[in-house]
């Protein structure tokens, strides 16, 4: 087996494991999480907002301590809602990039070490 530039030692993984591919890979997958995520913080702050404008000024202002329209009770499920939202859009967003770290990343990183860094 040939040693030098570019060829690892027997045994030992190329560059502690990580090659170029395999790291701009991982990131494309890591930067497509976080964008992900930054959307789901996006479409939280819009359902609370729209929480607010249905039921919560009416809760604070109109009706305080007399909620006659339900509409505390509207504005705390819509919010209760949107949180519930939130969180599976995060985890959805972890799911995708696992996925692509697993499948898109897999070939790039697999001769070279990784997962098992």
């Amino acid at each position: 087996m040939p040693h030098g530039d570019g060829y690892p030692a027997p045994g030992v993984p190329r560059w502690s494991g990580l090659c170029d591919e395999c790291i701009s890979c991982l990131l494309a997958c890591d930067s497509a999480r976080t964008s992900c995520e930054d959307s789901a913080d996006y479409w939280r702050w819009k359902s609370e907002t729209d929480c607010w404008y249905a039921y919560g000024w009416v809760c604070w202002y109109v009706e305080p301590g007399n909620d006659q329209d339900g509409a505390c009770i509207n504005y705390n499920s819509c919010m209760i809602s949107a949180s519930l939202q939130h969180q599976w859009d995060y985890w959805q967003c972890a799911s995708t990039q696992s996925s692509c770290r697993e499948y898109s990343c897999g070939h790039a990183c697999l001769c070279h070490g990784w997962p098992h860094e």
